[in-house]
């Protein structure tokens, strides 16, 4: 049996998802004499995710905002 639609409930927003793993590594020995620095991919959850990698958190925030960018309407705005 399936449930009838109540006319008078609203109507739920179609929720769009997108799921990100960001990995963060410190490399300490990269170059002898030089300081510890974080290294970082992003690899999106699907069976033919790629996986990118970045040398400072700025650019892993940019390539974020143009990922969700591309879902159009759904992107995520900024933080207030």
């Amino acid at each position: 049996m399936v449930a009838a639609e109540n006319p008078a409930e609203p109507r739920k927003k179609r929720q769009v998802y997108r799921c990100f793993l960001v990995r963060c590594r410190l490399e300490e020995d990269a170059e002898p004499g030089t300081e510890p620095a974080w290294r970082f991919s992003v690899q999106e959850a699907g069976p033919d995710a790629g996986r990118r990698s970045f040398a400072c958190l700025k650019d892993v925030e940019a390539y974020l905002e143009a990922q969700l960018g591309s879902s159009g309407k759904h992107a995520a705005g900024p933080a207030e």
